[in-house]
């Protein structure tokens, strides 16, 4: 039987509220704080990760725009789960690209597992 790994860190660059931020996951997390803080920024992370592998079981990759240029991927339609698309961006800016990694508890990063490049690429 295959074991199933958790997520142990999630870093975001220029992803909505964050700039730069770096969260460690336990095996058990309670996400709280002020409004405004960036708890919604992490679900939405893990609900457009979510829409991807969906995507990702479900299609062939496909030639899409990456960090590094053309690579094979998933485009993920942010109007089908709920996402602002206007305010992908850390501060409304839409002139770099936004990035999401996330970490494995085997140790395998998803280094490009969410990127949006800049706005109108």
């Amino acid at each position: 039987m295959d074991e199933l790994h958790q997520f142990t860190r999630v870093e975001f660059t220029r992803f909505k509220a964050f700039k730069s931020f770096v969260l460690e996951l336990r095996h058990f997390n309670v996400l709280v704080g002020p409004n405004n803080a960036g708890k919604s920024t992490i679900l939405a992370a893990f609900r457009i990760l979510a829409a991807g592998m969906r995507r990702a079981g479900a299609r062939k990759a496909s030639l899409i725009h990456g960090p590094q240029g053309l690579t094979q991927g998933h485009d993920v339609d942010l109007k089908t789960i709920s996402i602002a698309e206007e305010n992908i961006f850390f501060d409304y800016d839409g002139s770099e690209p936004a990035l999401i990694k996330f970490k494995l508890s085997n140790g395998n990063i998803l280094t490009r597992a969410l990127y949006f490049p800049e706005a109108g690429v």
